[in-house]
């Protein structure tokens, strides 16, 4: 019988937490592990079966437990890789679609890395 380490620690070694200083004055912290095209995390957990979660999904739901229907996640960062909790905000889909930014004005990059910008 296999022995899985807890995702939990699997989780967090793919966390850089010296990421770049956000827009918001604290330091994102950065999925290193894969990304889809978006620059999104991915994280694949173990058991009881194996699922693909977006990283700052999970880490979200490890603290608050399950996004509640109709709602997402808003990266107030505006960084794809961040999984800094107090970076985000639940809002409506309606809602981060209306506050919409756009990675260029933003500094950042498509590969989901961040510029330099103050």
């Amino acid at each position: 019988m296999p022995t899985y380490r807890p995702e939990a620690e699997r989780f967090w070694e793919k966390v850089n937490k010296n990421g770049p200083i956000s827009h918001l004055g604290t330091v994102c912290w950065l999925w290193t592990a894969g990304t889809d095209d978006s620059g999104y995390g991915k994280f694949v957990t173990s058991r009881p079966e194996r699922r693909m979660f977006l990283a700052h999904r999970w880490a979200w739901e490890q603290e608050h437990g399950l996004i509640p229907d109709g709602l997402t996640i808003d990266h107030l960062c505006d960084n794809p890789p961040c999984v800094r909790q107090s970076h985000f905000e639940l809002v409506t889909r309606a809602v981060n679609i209306t506050r919409g930014r756009h990675q260029d004005s933003y500094g950042y990059l498509m590969n989901g890395l961040v510029s330099c910008h103050a």
